[in-house]
This record gives structure tokens, C-alpha cells and sequence, in this order.
């Protein structure tokens, strides 16, 4: 979820990922409601400030390979 939420920032469309509007990334610790299952989400990561702080990180892509195959760029 993080990888996809950075990767506006990643690939240029934006200095910070959060400026993305299209992103759901302020919505899933935001205090609004949707139908989005923010909590659900937000229990994979531990809790809200942990995710906050999680977001900040560089992802190691090598990870994600299995999943998304090679990205290049």
C-alpha cells in the first residue's frame, strides 16, 4: 500500500506523494469517513501514527519484485 501511494513521487508526477489527489494515502488516517475500510488498513501497519511514519520510508522495491515484476525507470 505504501509502495503505491509513493509512487506518484516516484515517477515524477509530484515533489511529495502526498500532494497526489488521487491518492487514498490522507484518507486512511484522516478523521473522515468513506467507504474506505481505514481501519482494517491501518491495523496492517499497527496503528495510525506507526503508518504515518512508515510512509516517510524509502521502499526497497527488491521486495515487491515477486508481486509487480522489474519497474524501469
Amino acid at each position: 500500500m505504501i509502495y503505491i501511494h509513493q509512487n506518484p513521487q516516484k515517477h515524477g508526477f509530484v515533489e511529495d506523494f502526498r500532494e497526489w489527489k488521487y491518492s487514498s494515502s490522507g484518507i486512511l488516517i484522516g478523521e473522515k469517513h468513506t467507504k474506505l475500510k481505514q481501519q482494517s488498513a491501518i491495523d496492517w501497519f499497527g496503528n495510525a501514527s506507526l503508518y504515518a511514519r512508515l510512509q516517510d520510508e524509502k521502499i526497497d522495491e527488491t521486495i515487491n519484485f515477486p508481486y509487480i515484476g522489474e519497474d524501469n525507470d
